[in-house]
């Protein structure tokens, strides 16, 4: 596994220097969400999503994140730093958890992507529980908005026991993840996976089997629905001692949890960079072990502001009018002589079906008027005509991307 690994590495840098530095862009973004809820159980903490039974029914978490990202036509780079301060446990970790993370892709073909992720995270509340992973991906995508991932990798855990001693664990994982747009409103997304582990002396394995559904609507650009449901099970051994006729010996347990969980989440974005959004969820776990069945909910509300920024790469200019930074705002101007109604989608609203309606403003010209914070953004310029729809084909000289399935994005630059 390790030669694979260090094989896709050098696969993967020999695609980034392939990739050149024509079109690069950085840009950057720093978050803050708090969340406060209410959860019935208290033996799931819904923050840090860890077993812990000292957790009491309210919680507030305040996460502050800061990402960067390296992107050319062919290439992106991502880098994620996050911390999760917990106020309301002032006698326990004040910081319970660090996460740093990192990931890469190379788009060797225009259906084709291949990239790795991987991080590590410090986990604080009660006892240490440290991880670390590295996954190799295969990104296919056979058509537009619909993308095949595999990944394959490895996994490792480090708890502190109340002996004062540690354990680790090393884990294979691989994971299955589908998604797609199912309309231009709708967008789903399936994933499987599998693990396998075992602790440093070999004494105990560890693993798990599960798959989660989800699905995300857009009722409008600024408002989104979200809901999941999951299943897992998760499969373990220990040694307990018993009493036989010849007197105590030890005896190998193998046991198997079973949790299931379905929920929803509502994001309104009320105004570039503040977003508002409420969540509710219910778990049930069939626990072996303890020969009990348990029902949890839990209910969170919170407020998350982003704030992105354009940090370097070249200067974008707007070939033949399409758009232009003006006054803090983003101008479209788009050429068009033809029948239906013009508009422009993208990043910047979810790619929300129709998107921003273009208004006349001359002869066979288009505009409208976005304010966005800085940053870039890939769009695309929609035709509705007596009910159909098209996407209008930007012209030669116009900055773009390939979109991954066969086709080209336009990129504009908010400055």
């Amino acid at each position: 596994m390790r030669k694979a690994l260090t094989g896709w590495l050098l696969l993967l840098g020999w695609g980034l220097l392939a990739g050149g530095a024509v079109g690069q862009h950085v840009s950057g973004a720093l978050s803050l969400t708090s969340l406060a809820g209410y959860q019935t159980n208290p033996y799931l903490d819904p923050v840090l999503g860890e077993w812990d039974p000292s957790v009491s029914p309210g919680f507030v978490a305040v996460d502050p994140a800061l990402a960067l990202r390296f992107a050319t036509p062919k290439i992106q780079l991502d880098l994620a730093g996050q911390a999760r301060l917990d106020p309301g446990r002032p006698e326990q970790a004040t910081v319970p958890l660090v996460r740093v993370s990192g990931a890469g892709q190379y788009a060797f073909a225009s259906q084709w992507r291949m990239g790795i992720s991987g991080g590590r995270s410090w986990y604080r509340l009660n006892t240490e529980r440290d991880t670390w992973w590295a996954l190799p991906a295969l990104t296919w995508q056979p058509g537009a908005g619909s993308a095949l991932t595999v990944r394959a990798g490895l996994a490792g855990r480090r708890n502190a026991l109340a002996s004062g001693s540690t354990s680790r664990q090393t884990s294979t994982v691989g994971v299955l993840e589908a998604r797609t747009w199912l309309t231009d409103r709708w967008r789903g997304q399936l994933s499987v996976y599998r693990s396998n582990s075992r602790t440093a002396t070999g004494a105990t394995t560890y693993g798990g089997t599960g798959g989660t559904a989800s699905t995300t609507y857009w009722w409008t650009s600024r408002l989104a629905l979200r809901g999941h449901v999951t299943f897992e099970r998760v499969d373990y051994d220990f040694t307990q001692r018993v009493e036989g006729p010849s007197g105590p010996a030890a005896s190998t347990v193998s046991v198997s949890d079973r949790l299931w969980r379905g929920g929803g989440e509502v994001r309104w974005t009320v105004h570039d960079p503040v977003t508002l959004f409420a969540r509710a969820q219910a778990m049930v776990a069939d626990l072996q072990q303890a020969s009990t069945t348990s029902f949890d909910v839990h209910v969170g509300a919170g407020l998350r502001w982003r704030l992105g920024r354009t940090l370097g790469g070249r200067r974008a200019t707007a070939p033949r009018g399409l758009w232009h930074n003006a006054d803090g705002e983003l101008r479209f101007h788009v050429p068009y002589d033809g029948d239906g109604q013009l508009y422009v989608t993208g990043e910047f609203n979810g790619w929300a079906d129709p998107g921003v309606p273009l208004r006349p403003a001359g002869s066979n010209r288009y505009a409208a008027t976005l304010t966005l914070p800085p940053g870039r953004y890939e769009y695309r310029v929609r035709i509705v005509d007596d009910g159909a729809t098209r996407w209008l084909e930007l012209p030669d000289d116009a900055r773009t991307v390939s979109d991954g399935f066969g086709g080209v994005n336009g990129v504009c630059i908010v400055e």
